[in-house]
This record gives C-alpha cells, structure tokens and sequence, in this order.
C-alpha cells in the first residue's frame, strides 16, 4: 500500500514538473535591438507658429519579437523656457522595409505627456529621419535629421541634399547636386556642393514646416572623391529654395551661366 502511494505522488510531482516545463518552452524570449539616432532636430510648431529648433540624440529600442519599438529622445525640449528632458515614446508598432523603419500612428502616453497622431519613417543608416506628433493637444513637433535628401542616394540618378550645420540657430546650410548636368553636351558632375552661410550674406529663416534659403552669388564647389574645389568660372546668382519637412517636398532655382535653373521634388522617406 505504501508501495502504490508513493508512486502516485512520484507520477503527480513527475506531471507538474513537465506541465511547468510546457509552459517555459511555449515562452518566447523577447528579441530587442537598439538603434542609435545622432544629430536629431525638434521642430515646435504652437497654432500654426514656429517656435522653437532643438538639436539632440535620440535612440530607438526595437522589440524585434513584438514590432514595436520605444523613441527615446535625450535632452530635449519643446520651448525655449523648457528644461531638457529625457522623453520616452513606447509600443510604437512598426514595419521594416529593407532598411527603413515605417511607424504607424500611434497615440500614448509618454509619462506626464500625452502624445497623439505620431507616425513618420526612420532610416538610421543614412540618418534621415521623419517623424511628427503632437504634445498635450498644444505642441506640433516635427523630428528630422539635420540631413536630408530627395532620394536614397545610392543610386545614379541625379538626386538632392540639405544639410544645416547647425539647426537652432539656421547658420548654414549645404547644398548637394548629384549625378547632374545643366545643358546637353556638359559631362554629369557627380556632386556639385554649395554652402550658403549667414555671416557671409546668405538668408536661412525656420518656417512652420521646415525652411527656406536664399543669397544673391555664390561660388559652387565641385566634389570628387574627398577633393571641393571651388567652380570660380560658374557662380550661381539669385538662388532661392525651399525644404518642408511636413509634406517632405522641396524646391530649387538660381542662374548660372546665362541659364535659369529650377527644380522642385519630393524629399526621401
């Protein structure tokens, strides 16, 4: 008889143990990868007015398993009178294409905050980032690198880019054109470089969606390999252009060489 009740309880303790086993191997570990995201400017927009330009690193916390992933912004602010903050954006569901990050919209809360309408794109490898929401009903804030492009450039086609080398204050913006030519018979430049800076007459001026640039001359640089040297034969005059970071479009018009140049497009992500 005791021979039969310590064998039921050996087979009872057997069948817990496996149960309890079961369900470890049905757990499937969370995968998560974080992601670096270097030289990012918050755009504050409050009832339709630009108020405030913030650079700043961010990263993203991808929970590979879950396709979710957590922005975490480092020493932000939305306001000039604001602290820098450390903000947090969790569970925000996303979908990979090739190497880009696609957010859907997304509505949480961020501790104290509450964050609505969040969406955008994030390509960390070439650093070009897109994404807007808004703030306790109040803040529009738009995140963007300070580089940014009409295309992904690995590509010879002819493309664009704009980088600001210092997006708070809008001291200086460089301009790339790539894989371009300006009448039939001119060989492709590869990439033409021009730098327009506000100590040395050119216009940088924030809007609500982005930024507009303009300068009456200015010499091009040509760019090859790690090599600018400077175009003295061919300025460009009365440039103007524009980059909106909202509805990612950008345009582009100067003279040079008796020609009047313009372009307008669509920016990558």
């Amino acid at each position: 008889m005791k021979k039969a009740i310590y064998f039921l309880a050996t087979m009872a303790l057997f069948a817990t143990l496996t149960a309890c086993g079961g369900d470890d191997n049905n757990e499937t570990p969370d995968i998560t990868e974080t992601i670096a995201l270097p030289q990012m400017t918050a755009k504050t927009i409050i009832q339709g007015r630009s108020v405030y330009d913030h650079d700043f690193d961010a990263s993203a916390v991808v929970n590979v398993s879950a396709s979710t992933l957590t922005l975490n912004l480092n020493k932000v602010k939305f306001a000039e009178k604001m602290p820098e903050v450390n903000f947090s954006i969790a569970d925000i569901p996303y979908k990979k294409s090739g190497n880009v990050l696609e957010l859907s919209p997304t509505s949480t809360d961020a501790g104290s905050y509450k964050v609505t309408g969040l969406k955008g794109s994030i390509d960390a490898d070439n650093k070009v980032y897109n994404i807007t929401f808004r703030v306790n009903d109040m803040y529009d804030v738009i995140l963007s690198g300070t580089f940014n492009c009409s295309k992904d450039y690995n590509t010879n086609s002819k493309f664009y880019t704009f980088s600001i080398t210092n997006a708070t204050n809008k001291n200086a913006l460089r301009l790339g054109i790539c894989n371009v030519k300006f009448v039939e018979g001119m060989p492709t430049l590869k990439e033409m470089a021009v730098y327009f800076k506000q100590e040395e007459g050119s216009s940088i001026v924030g809007t609500t969606t982005g930024y507009t640039f303009e300068c009456a001359e200015v010499i091009p640089f040509y760019k090859e390999g790690n090599t600018e040297t400077p175009m003295e034969s061919r300025p460009m005059s009365n440039v103007k252009g524009t980059v909106d970071l909202v509805n990612r479009t950008f345009s582009i018009e100067f003279d040079c060489y008796g020609l009047h140049y313009t372009d307008k497009g669509t920016l990558y992500l």
